[in-house]
């Protein structure tokens, strides 16, 4: 019998049973091949000691099987022997998935037949289609001889088996036609998910970028350029674990379901190990704050292509909102570029609006002291503080300065951002533009405009600004920008062909 695995049905009658059984892996069974002969069981051959079922296992009649749900397949064993017969299936161990049996091995009386049950839960999606499971059958005539070939064998390892252990199984088994083995095949393959294999990923070992909360690398997964973020948080316990993979594989559902190509997609999280990682398709030109600095700390960019990253964070921005999603930490670091050309359907993409609560949980505070709104400074987080975050972001990019670099600490930023002061405007920056900043960081929530407004400005100033002459455009070296683009595709060729 194969199929999905009902816990709740099949077992309900079942007085205490625990269903998360199938998920604990069982002792392992050392596997030792010495003085065995190897068998086919389903050949139709009257000499053969013993016979199964089936030696492919499939777990159901769908050649798919889904992440995180339990499965089984049922083997019948037959004993044609005069002698008890041992069964032991020799279990992969792995924190992909969990391979688990009922009964753990079987002893078979003589010329009886018995089924054992094989379940199986996949925690990633990983292939698997032709995996072999080794198997390994004994005969005795008494049945303590079994017994004792399972303690030699159980909870042992190629580095614990000593070779005491080993000279004592070689005498067990000495004789003829008392050992054999052979392989159960798996003729299956995991459905496509979220849940990534990570072994599946080539990485380039050297990050890319590091916050305070996670390190990012580049890397490729099944022909795609990928960023892999991985989450420095550490758990004090495994039920703090369980709520972060909660939250991760949730913002990984959510960003499935959203496409706009304002915002950066997730292809998937790697929640099985304790590492635990987004992966998200890589922005070729890195995140916004590697031009909000005047060279040689900065690269420099013009005037309406620093228009247009705008418009294209407002446009994001105003299709997570009437999504009914809030950012939080709107700034330079969670927008990236994916293009340097005024001529793409899109060049800046936001990230890290699905990661807020994971954020909140670690640290019980949201956003960076920099691009708090006045009224986040009493927890009272709005969609309009966004829009404020937005403006700061704004005059950073233009001025290419950070933003309150001339006070001491942030007591001293917080005091002036709640006596309704603000940063002061440059005299290049256009009069259209300094409104819509000002309108922006307004100190009352609901004096600022929203998104949609905002990107609707956004436009006509982007339509309105000549490609090449602004003041700040003296200094845009397109050398630079060209050197930056081979850099990156050399970057890229390393990552897939390395």
């Amino acid at each position: 019998m194969i199929g999905i695995f009902l816990i709740v049905n099949a077992f309900r009658k079942r007085k205490g049973f625990d269903p998360k059984v199938f998920l604990v892996e069982q002792p392992n069974m050392f596997l030792n091949i010495s003085n065995s002969s190897v068998i086919n069981p389903i050949e139709v051959d009257k000499k053969l000691p013993f016979t199964t079922s089936c030696v492919d296992l499939t777990f159901g009649d769908s050649e798919f099987i889904s992440i995180g749900k339990t499965y089984f397949n049922q083997v019948v064993f037959k004993n044609k022997r005069d002698k008890y017969m041992l069964v032991i299936i020799h279990l992969p161990k792995s924190p992909k998935y969990v391979f688990h049996t009922e009964p753990e091995y079987l002893i078979i009386s003589p010329k009886r037949k018995t089924t054992i049950t094989i379940y199986l839960t996949l925690f990633c999606t990983i292939k698997l289609h032709g995996m072999k499971i080794p198997s390994t059958v004994y005969f005795s005539q008494r049945k303590v001889n079994l017994e004792d070939i399972i303690n030699n064998l159980r909870n042992q390892t190629e580095e614990t088996y000593s070779k005491e252990d080993r000279d004592k199984h070689n005498l067990m088994t000495q004789g003829k036609k008392i050992k054999y083995r052979f392989n159960f095949t798996l003729k299956i393959e995991a459905s496509a998910s979220t849940d990534i294999d990570m072994d599946e990923i080539r990485m380039i070992e050297t990050p890319i970028g590091e916050g305070t909360y996670s390190t990012v690398y580049l890397g490729s997964y099944r022909g795609i350029f990928v960023a892999i973020k991985t989450f420095k948080m550490s758990f004090t316990d495994e039920e703090e674990r369980e709520i972060m993979i909660k939250d991760i594989k949730a913002e990984c559902n959510l960003m499935k379901r959203l496409r706009n190509p304002y915002i950066i997609g997730y292809i998937g999280s790697v929640t099985y190990i304790p590492e635990i990682s987004l992966i998200m398709p890589y922005a070729m030109f890195d995140s916004l704050n590697h031009y909000c600095r005047p060279p040689p700390d900065g690269i420099k960019l013009s005037y309406k292509f620093k228009m247009r990253i705008l418009k294209d964070v407002a446009k994001g921005m105003s299709f997570l909102h009437e999504n009914s999603i809030m950012h939080l930490d709107l700034k330079p670091d969670n927008i990236l570029l994916s293009s340097l050309s005024l001529s793409s359907d899109s060049v800046a993409k936001i990230t890290d609006f699905g990661t807020s609560r994971i954020k909140r949980n670690s640290d019980k505070g949201l956003g960076t002291p920099l691009y708090l709104a006045p009224e986040t400074y009493e927890d009272h987080y709005l969609y309009a503080s966004d829009v404020y975050s937005y403006a700061i972001t704004s005059w950073e990019l233009i001025c290419e300065e950070e933003p309150f670099c001339d006070f001491q600490d942030l007591f001293s930023i917080k005091s002036h951002v709640l006596a309704e002061y603000r940063l002061p405007f440059p005299d290049f920056i256009s009069p259209k533009m300094k409104n819509v900043i000002m309108k922006c960081w307004e100190q009352e929530p609901n004096q600022r405009p929203n998104f949609g407004v905002v990107s609707t400005w956004m436009l006509e100033i982007v339509n309105e600004t000549p490609n090449i002459s602004h003041p700040q455009d003296d200094t845009v070296d397109n050398e630079i920008l060209s050197n930056l683009i081979e850099e990156k595709k050399h970057l890229m060729e390393q990552v897939m062909f390395d």
